[in-house]
This record gives structure tokens, C-alpha cells and sequence, in this order.
């Protein structure tokens, strides 16, 4: 037997098994080198001088001057320049190159990023969050109908006529195969599922699929539809260290922000409680207390909830520059209120920032007032390592709007 050319770095998913599958279809010798991600072997020293970002997969040369290669886009073109010179799984033909390298990138930079998240909020997230599985999720399927399109008519991705089996659809293959793991159902998409299966079949891909370890979770997933995730844990793990190693430079503050007319951000803001008393304008600040609830309602909470709250813009029909120093609305870490009763008069605002003496924006448009206020309030909050709440409401949706200046 031939002494191994290639050295692969690898684990278990869906980047490290394309490229061992690769290996396999080539015939090539190869010596394997699992990587341990739960025990962070990716991160030592050792691996950090073959691939610096500290991910699989990644290949080692030794025939060539140990010359090291990381990215898998980037490991398909170095094993396809110099171990298919035959052109078994790419192309000689120029316009099939870059008809094969379109699918590659397609795959490298949409259908595994967005898939990748997919995963993580189906399997690791430490909390449910149902926007970020829905994004995600429906984010995948859309790129899988482009797959699921492409294939109509053809048997591979790449490729004149029906195409011809590449490194795109081994790229691809290992990602699509996965799909399970994300929550995702490959029976919406008929044709890319039948590729699927008919690529798993081959005796390399069956081969490869089993590198480093003999099996993986889509294996087990298959067996055991509540198959739980060993990796879980290390992930959190990861992104906790990750946030305290680069929180200094990188601001890993999360939050929501609401645009919205005032009218309505009333509403928002008191998480549709209906607090309109008869012969009482709406959502004014003395119905908040007349119903108890200025200690008990949406920006309370979320402050509970370790959330630091902003608010810039008209709230209640209720402060002017009379009564601005009145007691106000609980739960802002920072507020910026436009005031009565020139709070619909665009070039003629005034504003009390967190209850402080008005101050007059004259010939200022308020609407640019209002956001930059908001701004101040972002640069705030992204100051530290906590959630944030920001709601702006530029102007109400009132029809007497005065533009001449007083």
C-alpha cells in the first residue's frame, strides 16, 4: 500500500465528511487525524499552525513540502489542481469550471451559513427563540428550492445536458444530507432529495461518511428521532469564552428596537394592555397610574429580565414644558420625550431628556431630533454586554401639523 500522501484533519460533520468523501472518489491514500472539537483540540497550538481560525477540516501535503490547506472551498480546488488531472470530478472546459465553482460558492456561502444556524437554534441555543429558527429554517428551504429548481431536468448540479458528478454536488451533498439535524424536511424538495439519495449510495460516499469515527448524528437521528446532541454543552461553552476572550473589542449586545407612530407605540410598549378610561385622552401617563400598573407592565419586565430599556419620542399625552418634571413612566434606563404642546409642530419641538429641564429644537426637524436621540440611546446601550430594549416614535399620526416656525 502507498505511504499516505494527504494528511486530513477532521470530525463528524458536514464540512469535515465532504472532504473525506473527496478523498475517497479520488482513490488517493490518505492517513486521518480526528480532531476532538468537545476537547477543543482544534484550538491547540499544534492546529493553530495548519489552519490559524482553528477549524476543520484541513489537509497536510507531506508529498509536498507539508504544504497545508484550510477552508474546504479551498481544499477541493488544491486536491482537484493536482490529484484530478483527469478531470474525473471537475472540469476541463472553462465555462463548466465556473458553472462548477458557481454551485461551490453557492453552497460555501449560503446553504452552510445559513443552514449552520439553522442548527444552532434547533439544537444549541440556550433558550428557544422562535424567530431565530424560523429565519433560519426558511432561509434554508429558499436556497434548497434553488437546489431543488436546478435539478429539474438534470441528474447533477454542474456541468452541460444532465450534468456531470462533481465537487459541487459533494460540497452540497453532505450539507443537504444534515438537513434532518436542522429540523428541515427534504421531502418538500422532491428532486433534491432524490439526488441525495442516489449520491449517498456510491460506494465513496459511503466510505467517506464513516471518517473519523464510524459514524454520525444523522446516523443516529435516523435510528432515534429524539437522539440528543452530545455537543451542546461545548457549544454554549464555546460562545461564553468567546464572548469574555473579544468582549472588549466586539459588542455582543443583543436587542430590539421598534419603529413606530407614537399613536401605536403606545400600544407596543404597554404589551396591549387596554387602558382607556371614558372622558380620558389614550395611553395618557395618569391612566398608567389610575390602572396600578406603572411598576407592572412591558419595560418593567424587561428590565427584570436583565434588559436595558430606551425610549426616544412621544409616549404619552401627557408631559409638555409645564409638567415636564411630573413624576414619569417607570422603566427606562434613558427616555427622550417629546413634548406638548408642540409635540406635532415638525420644526418647532421640544424635548426633555430622562426628565430633565425641556430643551428647544427650533427650526430642527423633529423626526431627526427623535432618531438622534435614539442614536445616542444605541451607542448606550451596545456599551455593555446586556440585552437591550429601544423604542422609537418619531411623531404622531395627528393631523394638525404646523411647518411654519414660532
Amino acid at each position: 500500500m502507498a505511504t499516505p500522501s494527504i494528511e486530513l484533519f477532521t470530525a463528524a460533520t458536514p464540512n469535515g465528511q465532504k472532504i473525506s468523501i473527496f478523498l475517497e472518489e479520488l482513490g488517493i491514500p490518505y492517513k486521518t487525524t480526528p480532531i476532538d472539537l468537545s476537547a477543543d483540540e482544534q484550538k491547540s497550538s499544534s492546529f493553530l499552525k495548519i489552519n490559524p481560525n482553528g477549524r476543520i477540516p484541513a489537509i497536510v501535503d507531506h508529498n509536498r513540502n507539508s504544504f497545508a490547506v484550510f477552508e474546504s472551498g479551498a481544499i477541493f480546488l488544491y486536491l482537484s489542481e493536482h490529484y484530478d488531472r483527469d478531470f474525473k470530478f471537475c472540469f476541463e472546459d472553462q465555462d463548466e469550471i465556473i458553472d462548477m465553482m458557481t454551485w461551490v460558492f453557492f453552497q460555501n456561502a449560503g446553504v452552510g451559513p445559513m443552514q449552520g444556524q439553522a442548527n444552532h437554534f434547533v439544537r444549541y441555543a440556550p433558550e428557544t427563540i422562535e424567530y431565530g429558527i424560523k429565519r433560519y429554517q426558511n432561509e434554508t428551504k429558499r436556497l434548497y428550492s434553488v437546489l431543488n429548481d436546478r435539478l429539474r431536468d438534470r441528474d447533477y448540479l454542474a456541468g452541460k445536458g444532465r450534468g456531470k458528478y462533481s465537487i459541487a454536488d459533494i460540497t452540497t451533498f453532505t450539507w443537504v444530507r444534515w438537513a434532518p439535524w436542522a429540523g428541515i424536511d427534504l421531502g418538500e424538495f422532491p428532486r433534491l432529495k432524490d439526488w441525495g439519495d442516489r449520491i449517498e449510495k456510491r460506494e465513496a460516499v459511503q466510505k467517506g461518511l464513516l471518517v473519523p469515527s464510524g459514524g454520525d448524528q444523522i446516523e443516529k437521528l435516523r435510528k432515534d428521532p429524539n437522539v440528543q446532541d452530545p455537543f451542546k454543552e461545548w457549544v454554549q461553552k464555546g460562545q461564553k469564552e468567546v464572548a469574555e476572550k473579544h468582549g472588549k473589542n466586539i459588542y455582543y449586545s443583543y436587542g430590539n428596537i421598534f419603529f413606530m407612530k407614537a399613536y401605536y407605540m403606545s400600544i407596543a410598549f404597554l404589551q396591549l394592555l387596554y387602558i382607556a378610561i371614558p372622558g380620558h385622552k389614550f395611553c395618557c401617563y395618569p391612566n398608567v397610574v389610575h390602572k396600578g400598573i406603572n411598576n407592572d407592565y412591558l419595560p418593567i419586565w424587561m428590565q427584570q429580565a436583565g434588559y436595558n430599556t430606551y425610549y426616544s419620542g412621544k409616549l404619552w399625552n401627557h408631559y409638555s414644558v409645564d409638567n415636564y418634571d411630573e413624576p414619569f413612566a417607570s422603566g427606562c434606563n434613558g427616555s427622550g420625550f417629546v413634548l406638548d404642546p408642540h409635540t406635532y409642530e415638525y420644526y418647532n419641538a421640544y424635548m426633555s431628556q430622562n426628565g430633565g429641564f425641556p430643551t428647544s429644537y427650533k427650526g430642527q426637524y423633529s423626526p431627526d431630533v427623535t432618531a438622534e436621540k435614539a442614536y445616542g440611546f444605541l451607542g448606550e446601550a451596545t456599551k455593555y454586554h446586556e440585552p437591550w430594549f429601544l423604542t422609537v416614535a418619531p411623531i404622531a399620526p395627528h393631523s394638525n401639523v404646523k411647518l411654519e416656525l414660532q
